[in-house]
């Protein structure tokens, strides 16, 4: 295939997505080729919130999130002011980015689907509503079953700004039309695979993380999810946005599988983040390309006791006043009346 031939390729496959996605826009384009004819090739639209507005996978303006999570773990987010998130290989859900793949069949290769899970990084948040408080199944299933923390997010800034990133609702429905259109638009894509595109975009791949069985709909789970690359121990390139630079860390599993996380600064750390790499204006400018993630206020679970609930919370007043010079609500769960 020619370079012509592959960018007649190209504007074919844009323009039927864009039948799919209207919202979705360009992002970059790689090509290799030998002798005048291309080896290999892929074509990326730009990851961002653009790409899913108007949609059922929006977040809410303004919006209140919810991470529900173990003491140990809360004391580690205040303390380094940061999330981590984490690739798939350390989620419990064997059917995380497989489950539309699953259910309809798709045609995707298993290297292809590898690729993504060691790339693809996330954090999970539920939606969360001052009226209706915690919930107690979310802290049986994810905050040591009233044990731990609930911490309440809000996003402070516009969304229309960013990228590298998507923050968006799970979808637990497999028939409704976002699912229907992410399992035309990869169908469409694997036409064009092994004719001239190597894999699916990646935009179309972190959709599929956004899909979940309909067992799991009581959370009602929000993620924020990144696409980093690096080969399963360390970073093979820099980045555009040099704020996720350097912040891989990997461990090995008893299963043999090597894991993966990144960091992903709250509020508190972009404040005071120093970098010396990067000029002020340019980082001024990059920290609206990220969702700015602000502590309202901090639950802790219902089987604190009173001598525990005192405790954290002096320690976390501390550690939050002193590192960060901020200010932050204290609340018991609304389980213990």
């Amino acid at each position: 295939m020619t370079e012509k031939q592959g960018e007649l390729l190209f504007q074919e496959l844009e323009r039927k997505i864009f039948e799919i996605y209207p919202f979705f826009k360009f992002g970059e384009s790689h090509r290799s080729t030998i002798d005048g004819n291309i080896s290999s090739q892929q074509y990326e639209f730009l990851i961002g919130q653009n790409a899913i507005r108007n949609s059922d996978y929006s977040v809410p303006k303004p919006g209140k999130f919810i991470h529900y999570t173990t003491l140990d773990s809360f004391c580690g987010i205040i303390n380094s002011g940061e999330l981590r998130l984490f690739n798939l290989h350390n989620l419990n859900d064997p059917y995380e980015f497989n489950h539309l793949i699953k259910e309809h069949e798709l045609r995707i290769d298993p290297k292809m689907i590898e690729y993504f899970k060691k790339r693809l990084f996330v954090s999970s948040f539920c939606r969360y509503n001052d009226n209706e408080g915690d919930d107690f199944n979310l802290w049986r299933l994810y905050g040591d079953n009233g044990l731990g923390v609930g911490i309440v997010f809000e996003v402070i800034n516009s969304r229309e700004d960013w990228n590298s990133c998507l923050l968006g609702n799970v979808i637990y429905d497999s028939e409704n039309e976002l699912s229907q259109k992410i399992i035309k638009a990869i169908s469409l894509t694997n036409e064009y695979i092994g004719k001239g595109i190597d894999r699916i975009p990646k935009l179309l791949a972190q959709l599929l993380l956004y899909h979940k069985k309909k067992i799991w709909s009581i959370e009602r789970e929000s993620r924020l999810s990144v696409f980093y690359d690096h080969n399963g121990y360390n970073q093979e390139r820099d980045y555009n946005n040099p704020i996720f630079r350097d912040t891989l860390r990997t461990a090995i599993k008893s299963n043999g599988i090597v894991s993966s996380c990144i960091s992903f600064p709250l509020e508190v750390k972009i404040n005071q983040q120093k970098n010396p790499s990067i000029a002020n204006d340019d980082f001024e400018k990059m920290k609206e390309f990220l969702p700015r993630l602000r502590i309202e206020k901090i639950i802790f679970g219902y089987r604190f006791n009173e001598k525990l609930f005192e405790s954290a919370k002096e320690y976390s007043m501390h550690i939050y006043s002193a590192k960060w010079n901020a200010y932050i609500k204290y609340e018991k769960s609304r389980l213990l009346d």
